[in-house]
């Protein structure tokens, strides 16, 4: 997961906050981010709410 450190959670957080504002959702909707590493030799990890609103 090093490849979503805290300064690309933080963009994604703001970018997921300016969607909710833009669509009418209250600001404390439920919300997941899920990471999905995809590695060289082929394998793929699914991180479940791997980071939460920075």
């Amino acid at each position: 997961m090093e490849a979503v450190g805290y300064a690309k959670q933080k963009k994604i957080s703001r970018t997921a906050l300016y969607y909710y504002a833009s669509h009418g959702y209250i600001e404390n909707a439920p919300c997941r981010f899920d990471v999905v590493a995809i590695y060289g030799d082929g394998r793929m990890e699914h991180m479940e709410n791997a980071f939460e609103f920075c």
